[in-house]
């Protein structure tokens, strides 16, 4: 536990941080003024035990006893490796205070092995939660709503109206997409056929509406004859009133 041996006639000798051929070459050496060509065999039976915390998106969180040869890899080996949300480029160790980044995608990948520390007792592993890619589709569609689009693998609009149900009996000819604060307008016919210039990859904070086949404005209230009108793009307010 102090990192120290004893032996007789030779006393205490230090051992922490040295390999058993190094103690035995130490003990040799010592033993030689009382014994003629003394032999020693030194053996490692077994490593101190450390203790770890891994936290975040691996697949079971918790401490974790190790051995004090164990690195990084070898613990989130341990804890059944990292979630489909998991933000591996971002994991991070600490250790009393200090905070080490570890590229976990480049280190599970066999790169960036610089990152795979040798644990201390103590150290804490966090594996932080991707953010969330989303998407939002309202109109006339099935199931309109907001959905979370993969990091990995790209969804087209086409495939991205099936996701939200396909479309309800009254949907018109046309399909607005938001992109980066642009607006853009297909004909949903060239976008359900997946033609390639009317369907784009859906990005994430994309905002996509199906306008019905008859786009209408509401007046109420104390006019004549109050309730839905069919709209245009030369209606003014005075003639709707």
């Amino acid at each position: 536990p102090d990192g120290e041996i004893s032996y007789p006639l030779v006393g205490s000798i230090k051992a922490e941080g040295k390999t058993t051929t190094e103690i035995r070459t130490e003990l040799q050496q010592a033993l030689s003024e009382y014994i003629i060509n003394p032999e020693v065999s030194v053996n490692l039976i077994s490593y101190r035990k450390l203790r770890v915390t891994v936290m975040g998106e691996v697949r079971q969180e918790g401490s974790y006893e190790i051995r004090s040869d164990n690195k990084v890899l070898d613990v989130i080996s341990l804890a059944g490796g990292i979630t489909e949300k998991a933000e591996a480029e971002a994991a991070t160790l600490q250790r009393q205070g200090e905070k080490m980044d570890v590229n976990l995608k480049e280190l599970l990948r066999g790169n960036n092995l610089d990152d795979n520390y040798q644990l201390q007792d103590g150290d804490q592993i966090f594996v932080p939660e991707r953010e969330r890619l989303t998407a939002s589709i309202q109109g006339e569609v099935k199931a309109p709503g907001q959905y979370e689009l993969s990091y990995d693998k790209e969804i087209r609009l086409n495939e991205f109206l099936a996701q939200a149900g396909s479309l309800t009996e009254n949907a018109g000819e046309k399909i607005r997409l938001i992109s980066n604060e642009e607006p853009i307008e297909f004909d949903l016919e060239d976008t359900l056929a997946a033609r390639k210039n009317a369907n784009p990859v859906v990005q994430d904070g994309d905002s996509i509406y199906i306008p019905p086949a008859l786009e209408e404005v509401t007046i109420l209230g104390e006019i004549a004859r109050p309730g839905s009108y069919e709209w245009n793009e030369n209606m003014r307010l005075a003639n709707l009133i």
